[in-house]
């Protein structure tokens, strides 16, 4: 190649184009999970898969000021989902019902049943015998004790996406449960009647797409 042919512009252009396109090829894939995981496809008419809400933009565990015996709750150590239920003061039969539930649904996923871990938001004031009984019946569900209002604290500022609970439309329910991903990220809210196939479908979906935790 002559000093004639270096410094022609339009070899010059051909060659930062070319170099752009494999770039943005390159970087595709990469951008195709991130809208699939967060759900910008339910955007698009006719795309929306998930039954629950889907948080935009994804919020914060570190924002819930989530405890664990007083010390402050991360997410540190093993990159695991967490399904976090939003339990209200008392846990009457109904709730411990619904926990019940939540366990069969972990035990559904099968050879995936390790990367999700279940957790318990307990408010201030929660009855000492019911936390004393969840503790026994669910030794395998992490209680933390948590702020007032935390489903308020956990989507203000943010759009709830999709969700096919009438209960999305007409304000927040009493209690939920968020999903929340390895890094820390809040990526969904679930009702309680959503605790079965609902949960389980959007679950599975999640942990298909993810390849972190």
């Amino acid at each position: 190649m002559n000093q004639e042919q270096l410094l022609d512009p339009k070899r010059r252009n051909r060659n930062r184009a070319f170099l752009v396109a494999l770039i943005v090829l390159g970087m595709l894939p990469l951008l195709a999970a991130i809208v699939t995981y967060y759900g910008a496809g339910d955007r698009i008419a006719g795309a929306q898969t998930n039954s629950g809400a889907l948080l935009s933009p994804p919020g914060d565990f570190a924002e819930l000021e989530l405890a664990d015996s007083g010390v402050p709750a991360t997410v540190e150590g093993p990159r695991l989902w967490r399904l976090m239920l939003v339990l209200g003061p008392n846990c009457d039969e109904a709730c411990f019902e619904q926990i019940y539930q939540l366990r069969q649904l972990h035990l559904l996923l099968g050879r995936d049943n390790d990367r999700v871990l279940r957790v318990a938001a307990l408010p201030p004031g929660f009855d000492r015998a019911h936390r004393a009984a969840l503790s026994e019946q669910f030794p395998r569900m992490e209680l933390l004790d948590a702020p007032a209002e935390l489903l308020a604290l956990a989507v203000t500022g943010r759009t709830l996406a999709g969700g096919a609970d009438p209960a999305f439309k007409t304000g927040l329910p009493e209690h939920g449960l968020l999903v929340i991903d390895p890094l820390g990220n809040v990526v969904m809210l679930h009702s309680w009647a959503q605790i079965g196939p609902p949960l389980l479908g959007d679950l599975r979906r999640l942990l298909r797409l993810s390849n972190i935790g």
